[in-house]
Protein backbone atom coordinates (compact mmCIF):
# COMPACT_ATOMS: atom_id res chain seq x y z
CA UNK A 1 0.00 0.00 0.00
CA UNK A 2 3.09 2.12 0.04
CA UNK A 3 2.51 2.82 -3.24
CA UNK A 4 -1.02 3.63 -3.05
CA UNK A 5 -1.50 6.01 0.51
CA UNK A 6 0.05 9.43 -0.99
CA UNK A 7 -2.43 8.95 -3.36
CA UNK A 8 -5.17 8.66 -0.56
CA UNK A 9 -7.58 11.65 -0.19
CA UNK A 10 -7.75 11.74 3.62
CA UNK A 11 -10.41 12.37 5.53
CA UNK A 12 -9.40 13.45 8.80
CA UNK A 13 -11.85 12.36 11.61
CA UNK A 14 -10.59 12.11 15.24
CA UNK A 15 -10.48 8.97 17.47
CA UNK A 16 -11.18 10.08 21.18
CA UNK A 17 -9.27 9.04 23.88
CA UNK A 18 -9.77 7.29 26.71
CA UNK A 19 -10.11 10.25 29.18
CA UNK A 20 -13.21 11.41 27.09
CA UNK A 21 -14.97 8.02 28.45
CA UNK A 22 -14.39 8.39 31.99
CA UNK A 23 -16.53 11.74 31.86
CA UNK A 24 -19.45 9.22 29.71
CA UNK A 25 -18.80 6.52 32.25
CA UNK A 26 -19.23 9.05 35.52
CA UNK A 27 -21.27 7.03 38.47
CA UNK A 28 -20.96 3.48 36.20
CA UNK A 29 -21.14 0.36 38.51
CA UNK A 30 -20.82 -2.57 35.73
CA UNK A 31 -18.84 -2.58 32.51
CA UNK A 32 -18.47 -4.86 29.65
CA UNK A 33 -15.29 -5.09 26.67
CA UNK A 34 -16.11 -6.77 23.21
CA UNK A 35 -13.54 -7.02 20.64
CA UNK A 36 -14.08 -6.63 17.22
CA UNK A 37 -12.30 -9.93 15.27
CA UNK A 38 -10.12 -8.84 12.61
CA UNK A 39 -10.92 -5.23 13.32
CA UNK A 40 -10.46 -3.59 9.68
CA UNK A 41 -11.20 -6.82 7.79
CA UNK A 42 -14.81 -6.02 8.57
CA UNK A 43 -15.25 -3.22 6.44
CA UNK A 44 -15.94 -3.78 3.18
CA UNK A 45 -14.43 -1.69 -0.03
CA UNK A 46 -16.33 0.07 -1.86
CA UNK A 47 -16.36 -1.50 -5.33
CA UNK A 48 -14.63 1.01 -7.13
CA UNK A 49 -11.62 1.40 -4.54
CA UNK A 50 -10.85 -2.33 -4.76
CA UNK A 51 -9.12 -1.70 -7.69
CA UNK A 52 -6.60 0.60 -5.93
CA UNK A 53 -5.84 -2.58 -3.24
CA UNK A 54 -4.42 -4.62 -6.23
CA UNK A 55 -1.28 -6.75 -5.92
CA UNK A 56 0.27 -9.86 -7.74
CA UNK A 57 1.23 -12.84 -6.73
CA UNK A 58 2.04 -16.72 -7.89
CA UNK A 59 -1.26 -17.23 -8.67
CA UNK A 60 -1.74 -14.07 -10.91
CA UNK A 61 -3.76 -10.58 -9.60
CA UNK A 62 -5.40 -10.44 -6.40
CA UNK A 63 -7.29 -6.99 -4.79
CA UNK A 64 -8.79 -6.54 -1.62
CA UNK A 65 -12.90 -6.70 -1.12
CA UNK A 66 -11.96 -5.49 2.69
CA UNK A 67 -10.76 -2.67 3.91
CA UNK A 68 -6.88 -3.70 4.70
CA UNK A 69 -3.82 -3.22 6.82
CA UNK A 70 -1.01 -0.83 5.68
CA UNK A 71 -3.68 1.98 4.19
CA UNK A 72 -2.90 4.97 5.71
CA UNK A 73 -6.34 6.42 6.07
CA UNK A 74 -7.64 2.85 7.70
CA UNK A 75 -7.80 3.45 11.02
CA UNK A 76 -9.90 7.10 11.21
CA UNK A 77 -12.16 5.00 8.59
CA UNK A 78 -12.75 1.91 11.02
CA UNK A 79 -13.11 4.31 13.93
CA UNK A 80 -15.74 6.34 11.92
CA UNK A 81 -17.57 3.39 10.40
CA UNK A 82 -17.84 1.96 14.18
CA UNK A 83 -18.80 4.86 15.70
CA UNK A 84 -21.72 5.53 12.95
CA UNK A 85 -22.67 1.58 13.59
CA UNK A 86 -23.35 2.54 17.51
CA UNK A 87 -24.94 5.86 16.95
CA UNK A 88 -27.59 6.18 19.22
CA UNK A 89 -26.90 3.15 21.73
CA UNK A 90 -26.18 4.84 25.14
CA UNK A 91 -24.00 3.49 27.19
CA UNK A 92 -21.70 2.27 24.65
CA UNK A 93 -18.56 3.64 22.71
CA UNK A 94 -15.46 2.58 21.09
CA UNK A 95 -12.01 3.04 20.70
CA UNK A 96 -10.90 1.44 17.45
CA UNK A 97 -11.90 -2.55 17.59
CA UNK A 98 -12.40 -2.24 21.30
CA UNK A 99 -16.21 -1.46 22.57
CA UNK A 100 -16.94 -0.71 26.31
CA UNK A 101 -20.37 -1.02 27.47
CA UNK A 102 -21.34 0.45 30.50
CA UNK A 103 -24.44 1.00 32.96
CA UNK A 104 -25.12 2.81 35.91
CA UNK A 105 -27.00 -0.32 37.56
CA UNK A 106 -26.94 -3.67 36.85
CA UNK A 107 -30.18 -3.39 34.98
CA UNK A 108 -29.01 -0.48 32.67
CA UNK A 109 -25.66 -2.50 31.50
CA UNK A 110 -27.60 -4.93 30.81
CA UNK A 111 -29.72 -3.41 28.64
CA UNK A 112 -27.09 -1.50 27.15
CA UNK A 113 -25.17 -4.32 26.36
CA UNK A 114 -28.15 -6.21 24.75
CA UNK A 115 -28.77 -3.16 22.46
CA UNK A 116 -24.90 -3.58 21.64
CA UNK A 117 -25.11 -6.98 20.38
CA UNK A 118 -28.20 -6.81 18.67
CA UNK A 119 -26.91 -3.59 16.44
CA UNK A 120 -23.62 -5.31 15.62
CA UNK A 121 -25.72 -8.54 14.89
CA UNK A 122 -27.90 -6.67 12.82
CA UNK A 123 -24.62 -5.39 11.12
CA UNK A 124 -22.91 -8.41 10.45
CA UNK A 125 -20.17 -7.52 12.75
CA UNK A 126 -18.42 -10.46 14.70
CA UNK A 127 -16.48 -10.19 18.22
CA UNK A 128 -13.41 -12.03 19.31
CA UNK A 129 -14.59 -13.78 22.44
CA UNK A 130 -11.14 -14.41 23.96
CA UNK A 131 -10.83 -10.86 24.15
CA UNK A 132 -13.97 -10.09 25.56
CA UNK A 133 -15.11 -9.43 28.73
CA UNK A 134 -18.32 -9.55 30.54
CA UNK A 135 -20.75 -7.93 33.83
CA UNK A 136 -17.33 -6.88 35.48
CA UNK A 137 -16.68 -4.14 38.33
CA UNK A 138 -13.63 -2.71 36.60
CA UNK A 139 -11.64 -3.67 33.47
CA UNK A 140 -8.88 -2.45 31.44
CA UNK A 141 -9.90 -0.72 28.18
CA UNK A 142 -7.59 0.37 25.19
CA UNK A 143 -4.32 0.06 27.18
Amino acid sequence: MRHMNPLIERERRVIPNVEELFEDMAGAIRFSKVDLTAGFHQLVLDEDSRSLTTFHTHKGLMRYKRLCFGVNSAPEQFQYAIQQTLQGLEGVRNIADDIIVWGKSQKEHDEHLEALMKRLSDSNLTLNPGKCQFNVESLSFYG
